[in-house]
Formats: structure tokens, sequence, C-alpha cells
């Protein structure tokens, strides 16, 4: 039987590990991750909707209702690597600059709110993408200190700058749609580093890109398959390959990390997959009364999609994957992949 795009991105990301065919999944090995779709209320979430509000106003602010439309949006999870300090994931605001973007063709016969919601969708993204830049580059400098390997360093740097491009491409589709150039502003650092145990690095590491990038990777792949609009496709599709890249470092250095440092470093990781999980199915639920079909075709899920496919990622993607990294003594393999 043919795979599925799940199994595909499962089986890479094992094999990127080094560990080969994964017995976890035929055998029925299982982690204490549950699986089980929880979908949101329709007003669950009411604390991080409001701070989501509160930011979407303020970035109106900075830039202006013609510049940005005053519309929120809650798509979950990004395909981004998030830039996480403490409990807070960082980013910088939304505002009116022209050198970010870049000249797309135009997009047409699409309804006025329809327009204004894709145009603060990829803004949102291109400054989530603007943040995943400074998350590689402390991954960067986070390498260097546990004395990682030059493989793993130059793919971190690597990642860096095709997050420069993905913001640009982001930022160039909210113009597009928007009518109105927009880009990111100065991005707030401070206490984003400091000194931190092998334990700790995995830890980050896990949640921004063994969970975060791998969920990112599904969504990419969904909103891809029903999209029509000829310059998002272009952009996803290049998007894709780079996020599936960037995920299969985050599950190389975990693997690299655990044969460092052994139970702590392993404990550390199934801690922050549980904890990252958890977190994405806080995420509220919205209906935004939009054409869906529109939206779909330039590229976005509606929030019940993206909750949907981030649940099948946990469950054929993370879950095993998690299974595969911290097993303590390997078992033999009883089902491998096929082509």
């Amino acid at each position: 039987m043919k795979p599925t795009r799940s199994t595909g991105l499962r089986w890479r990301l094992i094999a990127a590990m080094g560990l080969g065919a994964s017995p976890f999944v035929a055998c029925g090995a299982r982690t204490g991750l549950g699986v089980t779709m929880e979908l949101a209320a329709e007003d669950g979430g009411k604390d991080a909707a409001e701070a989501a509000d509160a930011q979407d106003a303020a970035d109106a602010r900075d830039v202006g209702v013609d510049v940005i439309p005053d519309v929120t949006i809650d798509v979950l999870p990004t395909p981004r690597r998030p830039f996480l300090v403490g409990a807070s994931m960082r980013t910088g605001r939304v505002v009116s600059r022209a050198d970010w973007g870049h000249e797309l063709a135009a997009a047409r016969d699409i309804d006025d709110r329809t327009r204004a919601m894709l145009a603060r969708a990829w803004a949102d993204d291109g400054r989530d993408e603007h943040a995943s830049i400074a998350a590689f580059a402390r991954f960067t400098m986070l390498l260097l200190s546990a004395g990682a390997p030059p493989d793993l360093v130059v793919s971190s740097q690597r990642a860096s700058l095709d997050e420069v491009r993905h913001a640009r491409d982001c930022f160039a589709l909210a113009t597009r749609y928007g009518g109105s150039d927009v880009g990111p502003s100065a991005f707030d650092v401070h206490d984003s580093l400091g000194a931190r145990t092998l334990a700790e690095i995995a830890a980050l590491a896990a949640e921004e890109g063994c969970v975060g990038e791998t969920l990112g990777v599904v969504l990419v792949e969904e909103a891809l398959a029903g999209t029509t609009d000829p310059e998002v496709a272009r952009i996803l599709r290049r998007v894709l390959e780079d996020e599936t890249r960037h995920a299969e470092l985050a599950w190389r250095f975990a693997r690299w990390a655990i044969e460092q440092a052994g139970d702590p470093v392993r404990s550390a990781i199934e801690r922050a997959v549980a904890h990252a999980i958890d977190e994405t199915r806080r995420t509220p639920i919205r209906d935004y009364g939009i054409d869906d079909a529109a939206w779909r075709a330039h590229g976005r899920l509606t929030c019940r999609e993206a909750r949907a496919a981030s649940e099948r990622a946990i469950r054929d993607v993370v879950t095993p994957c998690l299974q595969a990294l911290t097993a303590r003594t390997p078992a033999a393999s009883c089902a491998t992949p096929r082509a």
C-alpha cells in the first residue's frame, strides 16, 4: 500500500536520526502522549484569544488599518519555528516598510473580506518567519556552546537563511493581498540566550523543532494540496522543502544530544514534546465567516482543518518518531517502510 504523506515524513525523520526502519508503529509501542482529537469549543481559549486580539490591535496602531486590515487570525499552528523565551513565543510587529517584500503577480477575483483576511494571515506568517531567523541564530550559538558537530552547525546556519527568504515571501504575499508594503519591526532578543545545559538546549529544540516544525511540515503539505493560486503554490513548495529539512535537523540534534548525555536529555525531550502538544491543543478554534474555497485556493487552512492536520501529525509522525528516538533498548524491527 502506498504510504500517506504523514507516513512518508515519519520514515524520513526516522532515517534522518540514523535509526533506519522503526519497529515502533507496526509493533504497537506507545508513549504517554495522547492522540485523541479534542476540538476546543468555539468560545474556548479566552485568554489566548484576548492576547492575540491585543497584539493585532497593537499592530494596527503601528501601521494603520489601511495597511493591515483590522482582523484577527488564529490559524494554528504555523509552519514556522517559534522563538520561545521562557513560556512566551516572541515575535516582532508588522509595520509599514517595503524592503522585506518583492514583486508578485496580482491576485484577482477575491471578495474584500477574504482579501483582507489573507493580507492579515500572511503578514502574521511573515512576522513568525522573521522570528524563526532569530530562533535558528540562537540555535547555532547553542550548538556551538554544546560542542555540536559541524554538520549540525552548518544545517542551522542554512536554515536561518531559509527563514529570511520565507519571511520575505510572506510579507510579499501580505502586500499582494493588502495593497500596501509591510515588513517586520525591530526584534526584541533581550534575555533570549543565557547559559543552558545540554538537556535544556535539547528541550528547546524539541519544542521548537521536533514538534513545532514537524507539525508545520504537515500543515504546509495540507495547504499546498488545496492551493490553486500559482504564486502561492510556488512559495509553499519551497517552504515545504525547507521546513522538512529543518524538522530533520531538530530530530538529528535530539538524537545526538541523547547520545552525549543519555537519560537526562531523553527525559527533557519527552517532557518538552508533551508540553508542546498540550500548547497546540489549547489554541482556540474560530470561524471567520469568509469564503473557505478562496481561503484554501490561496494557501490557507481553516482552524478546524489545521487542528485536524495537527492531530494526524501528532499521531502519525511526532509520537512514533519520539518512540524511536527515546527507546532505551533497541528492538528487532518487525516492519519496514514500503515504497
